[in-house]
């Protein structure tokens, strides 16, 4: 997008926003390829496990998630689903890993990161001549990282990309949601050498306490000041019985 931030879509008929800045796209289209067609990156995991029963009729299929927990023991023929986080750590003879592009395209920063964390762990159980495989386009560079054990490489392409969006190590950066007259308010009143995106609207990340959040950035080293700033605003906002906000430094899932 035009700030460098992620754009979101609900559906094939709907705009895109940008959610960093807000900015209506009308029409949507690959920078590479030029293509308007896109699709959604999430799929069930009940959708998966199906249809891998049917071409394996003679395992178990079990699959767990966050919401279906399961006690399970090393054994033959059996084929776990799970997401990840939740997978049973035993040894497996073989790995595959589906959709890594969901990991790869996610808007958050550090999903690649954890997707090679992920994929680390995912080696370490595996038994001795064990095979780990995993989906995706062989050429991106988080999965060569990955085949190379280069974690060097990576980590300069990430450092670079945060540099560009002033996201951390790079500066400090503060999520702050809450109603839109709040939000508005604080951004009129920004403290010397911070930049802000928004306000934006929560509605893509289902979140009904506060309709609506803003970034702030400062240089690192005005960290102290852009902390000790957002703190005075939370104290006077509940001391004069205001709309309540949320403010969240460098979050994780950013």
């Amino acid at each position: 997008s035009k700030c460098n931030g992620f754009v979101a879509v609900k559906n094939q008929n709907n705009t895109g926003n940008c959610t960093r800045c807000g900015f209506v796209y009308g029409k949507l289209n690959c920078r590479k390829c030029k293509n308007t067609n896109f699709r959604s990156v999430v799929f069930g995991i009940e959708r998966t496990a199906e249809e891998l029963g049917k071409a394996f009729p003679n395992a178990i299929v079990k699959y767990l998630d966050a919401e279906t927990k399961l006690e399970i023991a090393e054994g033959v023929n059996q084929l776990i689903i799970a997401t990840p986080g939740v997978e049973p750590h035993i040894s497996y003879s073989g790995i595959v890993v589906l959709d890594s592009h969901i990991f790869l395209s996610r808007p958050e920063g550090n999903s690649r990161i954890r997707f090679l964390r992920l994929l680390m762990g995912l080696r370490s159980l595996l038994r001795e001549k064990g095979e780990l495989v995993i989906v995706g386009e062989s050429n991106n560079p988080i999965l060569q990282t990955f085949l190379k054990s280069d974690p060097t490489s990576v980590a300069e392409l990430l450092l670079s990309e945060r540099t560009e969006t002033r996201f951390n190590p790079f500066a400090r950066t503060a999520q702050v949601e809450g109603e839109w007259s709040a939000l508005s308010d604080i951004k009129e009143h920004l403290p010397n050498l911070a930049q802000s995106w928004g306000p934006v609207s929560n509605e893509h990340s289902n979140q009904e306490k506060y309709p609506a959040s803003i970034l702030i950035s400062v240089p690192r080293l005005n960290s102290d000041e852009l902390v000790q700033w957002l703190r005075a605003i939370v104290v006077e906002r509940s001391v004069n019985r205001k709309s309540a906000i949320l403010v969240r430094i460098d979050p994780y899932d950013l």
